[in-house]
């Protein structure tokens, strides 16, 4: 099948892209689950022992699948509940590939929570503390040094890795506000709503102080963690039409607005909106 495109037109399409990323100032964004209500602990740290006894929860994303080393990301969490102290404990880890180089960022995190109870309100906040291990694959990247506009790969880069893996530590912080009541009246009364807002952040080092340098660079570089921003809510109502009959049904609206680098990337990109249904035995 001949390109559409000629060398001329990719020649220029090429050089507008590099003078745009130039313009731009890129920085590394955490990976974004569209199921979030799913992994909670990811979103808010605030959310660890929320529910009575243990509980193990598992997530998968995956984009790309038919691209060869496309984004890969599994999440895993177990959590428990100390209700005599009020806290929750929470083991986190996290394991994200990208890339032909296969850059994989693993993070193993240790999670603590603490309620303060009120009648309809609860107040829970949560600190994550974490380390976190980047590894890069330098052999199947090839730079711009190494080509040819003619022989393709003819040359070796000049580009000297430093590190293939680097370590560093890490901190995140949350806050939920959770509310049970009711509202409606009349016939349209719905009780035993449950409704939450929270906000974390993270990468809190890198959030409190724009000077803050962190070492994931590959290269050595003085470079910063962009630190992330996620304001975040939700509700759980239950359907009426099945009250009385033994089922326990409802559904529950979430959404989740993420600001990473100090700035909204964009709206449509950063605010996600979901609904789940659950049924209750």
């Amino acid at each position: 099948m001949k390109s559409r495109w000629t060398p001329m037109w990719a020649c220029r399409a090429g050089a507008l892209l590099w003078l745009v990323l130039s313009c731009i100032s890129s920085f590394a964004q955490d990976p974004s689950f569209s199921q979030f209500y799913a992994n909670r602990i990811y979103l808010n740290p605030a959310f660890a022992g929320l529910e009575p006894g243990i509980g193990v929860s598992g997530v998968a994303r995956m984009q790309w699948g038919k691209v060869d080393n496309g984004f890969r990301t599994y999440a895993l969490a177990a959590e428990m509940q100390l209700p005599v102290v009020r806290a929750g404990l929470a083991l986190h880890l996290l394991h994200n590939a990208e890339g032909l180089g296969r850059l994989a960022t693993d993070q193993a995190g240790l999670v603590f929570s603490y309620t303060i109870p009120g009648r309809q309100d609860n107040f829970h906040f949560g600190m994550e503390g974490r380390l976190v291990q980047k590894s890069l694959d330098w052999d199947p990247l090839v730079f711009s040094d190494q080509l040819d506009p003619v022989y393709g790969i003819v040359n070796a880069s000049s580009v000297t890795p430093v590190f293939d893996r680097v370590f560093f530590g890490d901190f995140d912080f949350g806050a939920v506000w959770r509310h049970e009541g009711g509202f409606g009246r009349g016939k349209r009364h719905i009780s035993r709503v449950r409704s939450h807002l929270g906000i974390s952040l993270h990468h809190l080092p890198y959030l409190v102080s724009r000077s803050a340098r962190g070492n994931d660079s590959f290269l050595n570089l003085d470079t910063r963690i962009a630190p992330r921003t996620t304001f975040h809510g939700g509700m759980i109502i239950p359907v009426t039409l099945f009250q009385g009959t033994g089922m326990d049904i409802s559904f529950s609206p979430n959404f989740k607005l993420d600001m990473q680098g100090y700035k909204f990337l964009s709206f449509q990109e950063n605010m996600t909106v979901g609904t789940l249904g659950m049924y209750g035995l």
